[in-house]
């Protein structure tokens, strides 16, 4: 509750104002009784509320919505309290007040789609970063009011827990079976790219002999003139001797082995291919900056990142090697990451398009899982091209430059 206390002001003020105007321009007394009958359900719900959070009875998004309504009923009423004094009314004449109840459900609705998702915005950074600094991964997580869901795999879940148990502002960590949502897509990128760099090591792993090598000894030696070797005993010749004489052989390469033809070398194996964002990328583990720059730059290269033709919205059959660069950046969490788009021509309102198109992408890698804080918008990259380029030549190539983190 100190946590929405402090990020939520502004709002428990507007309801404060709402219910100062409001016994400020209506002034009634109940008909019958002392209370008003909505004031005493509200009073009732309002302590029933206060015992369903203190047992933490509902997860995430409802019981986020609850503490809002706790926070922003007490300051209504302390506001039309208030106002009651100021307008020298006795504090019975409430049955008005009612009104103000409308504004005050606008107030709790706004709060809690706006302010929920900045909230939850930031506790995902924040957790994201506790999770790196237990050495996890942040695709493994994600928000839901201020509870942090992790599901049973997660790789060392039990310190990214601790770690983000001590973050002010979160009110548990839940386990769940799997992610949802925004954070079901973080963690399919990432298991993506794990599954890709196994894939691009398995190559690398299966080099070809190293040349020269001698064969072990007792090895059996090839041919130089195509036909087997012979080896240990048979290398004596069997043939029947005449008069101790050998007869003549009936072969030319018996006879005269520097006529015989020469086999054809065997061909030499092939170097295991090496990709454009595969054959440098470890399989697991921290990247370093460079290896983990080359293999981004490689990624958006062989898949450009389309945008709208008109707008800078991304195109979606378009965000694969944005998918690859979140696990990248997954993978590299020491660096910081500034974002430039190529501008469609010289003109201001291009160098303005290639920006926004910029920042799109950086919300789109923030809300696949990278921190937010890394991110950056650095505007257009390279030369302007001309607007009829053709689409392999246009202006929707994408360059992340990255730096080791301040």
């Amino acid at each position: 509750m100190t946590y929405l206390l402090t990020h939520f002001w502004a709002w428990g003020v507007s309801a404060f104002a709402v219910g100062l105007a409001t016994a400020l321009s209506i002034v009634r007394r109940p008909e019958r009784g002392l209370v008003a009958g909505w004031l005493i359900w509200f009073a009732l719900a309002f302590a029933a509320g206060l015992l369903v959070a203190a047992l933490g009875l509902l997860p995430g998004r409802p019981a986020f919505w609850l503490e809002t309504a706790l926070m922003l009923l007490p300051a209504f009423l302390a506001g039309a309290a208030l106002g009651a004094l100021l307008g020298r009314h006795s504090l019975r004449d409430h049955e008005g007040w009612a009104i103000g109840l409308i504004p005050l459900a606008l107030i709790w609705l706004g709060a809690g789609f706006l302010a929920g998702r900045s909230t939850e915005r930031d506790l995902e950074r924040k957790a994201a970063s506790a999770v790196e600094k237990a050495g996890g991964d942040p695709a493994y997580l994600d928000v839901a009011g201020r509870d942090i869901l992790l599901p049973r795999d997660a790789p060392d879940r039990a310190a990214a827990e601790e770690q983000i148990a001590r973050i002010p502002g979160v009110r548990r960590v839940a386990e769940v079976d799997a992610l949802t949502g925004s954070g079901a897509k973080s963690y399919e990128n990432a298991v993506t790219a794990r599954r890709a760099a196994r894939e691009s090591e398995a190559p690398r792993s299966a080099s070809p002999e190293t040349p020269g090598e001698a064969p072990p000894s007792g090895a059996p030696q090839p041919a130089t003139d195509g036909a087997p070797a012979p080896a240990g005993p048979a290398a004596k010749s069997k043939e029947p001797t005449r008069d101790g004489v050998k007869p003549a052989p009936s072969t030319p390469s018996a006879a005269a082995p520097e006529l015989a033809r020469p086999s054809a070398a065997p061909p030499a194996p092939a170097a295991p291919e090496q990709g454009a964002d595969a054959g440098f990328v470890p399989a697991s583990g921290e990247l370093d900056v460079g290896t983990c720059q080359m293999a981004i730059s490689a990624a958006l290269a062989r898949e450009p990142v389309q945008f709208s033709r008109q707008g800078a919205g991304v195109r979606r059959a378009a965000t694969g090697a944005l998918d690859k660069t979140v696990g990248l950046l997954q993978r590299c969490p020491q660096t910081e990451a500034e974002v430039r788009v190529r501008a469609e021509g010289g003109d201001r309102a291009a160098r303005r398009l290639a920006r926004d198109r910029a920042a799109r992408v950086v919300d789109y890698l923030g809300r696949m899982g990278v921190e937010r804080g890394r991110l950056s918008v650095a505007g257009e990259s390279g030369g302007p091209v001309s607007k009829d380029a053709p689409e392999n030549e246009s202006g929707s190539g994408v360059d992340l430059r990255l730096s080791p983190r301040r």
